[in-house]
C-alpha cells in the first residue's frame, strides 16, 4: 500500500511519517493510506498532515492521563497522598484545586473522544476531515495543528463563538 502512495506523488517522507503513526494499528494505516489515495493531492496532503498531529494529540492525551491518574494536585504538586482537609485554611485550596482537577479531566475526556472520532473520521473518510463541517472549505494546517481534532474552519469557529461570521468566506 505504501508503494502505490510513492507511485501517486507522495513523497517518501510523507510515506514514511504515516507509516510510523503510533496510535494506529497496521490495519488502520492501510485503510487510511487507501482512502486518501483518492483524494487530490491538495486534501492529501492536508490529510496526512491532519493524521499526524492527531496522532502527536493522542500520544501527548495518553502521557497526560499517565501522568494526573498518579498525581494528586496539591499544593507541592507532586506528592501521591490526599492533601489534609484539615489545613489552616479549613481545606478550601483542596476544595478548588478538587473541582479544577475535576474540570481539567471533564474537559480532557471531551478533547480525547473528539479526538478518538477524528482519527475514525480520517481512517474512512479522509476528505470529510478536512473539511469544514459548515461551510465546506478546507480547514487550513494552522488550525489542524493547534486542534487536530477540529471539524470547523477558523471562520465558522468563530461564529459559533458569536463572532459575527456567518458561513460566508467572501469568495474562498
Amino acid at each position: 500500500m505504501f508503494e502505490q502512495a510513492l507511485g501517486l506523488g507522495m513523497t517518501g517522507t510523507e510515506t514514511a511519517d504515516v507509516s510510523s503513526l503510533v496510535n494506529f494499528t497496521q490495519p488502520e494505516k492501510e485503510k487510511f493510506m487507501a482512502n486518501v489515495m483518492s483524494l487530490s493531492p491538495k486534501l492529501r496532503d492536508l490529510a496526512i498532515h491532519k493524521v499526524l498531529f492527531l496522532d502527536k494529540k493522542i500520544s501527548e492525551m495518553k502521557e497526560d492521563r499517565a501522568r494526573v491518574g498518579k498525581k494528586f494536585f496539591t499544593d507541592e504538586m507532586a506528592s501521591d497522598h490526599l492533601p489534609d482537609p484539615r489545613l489552616s485554611d479549613g481545606g478550601n485550596s483542596y476544595e478548588v484545586e478538587n473541582k479544577i482537577s475535576i474540570a481539567l479531566h471533564e474537559r480532557g475526556d471531551k478533547v480525547w473522544d473528539r479526538s478518538q472520532e477524528m482519527k475514525q473520521k480520517l481512517i474512512t473518510s479522509p476528505r470529510e476531515a478536512v473539511l469544514c463541517v459548515d461551510c465546506q472549505n478546507m480547514i487550513d494546517k494552522d488550525r489542524n495543528e493547534e486542534v487536530p481534532h477540529t471539524r470547523h474552519c477558523v471562520a465558522c469557529k468563530n461564529s459559533h463563538n458569536g463572532n459575527g461570521h456567518n458561513g460566508n468566506h467572501n469568495g474562498k
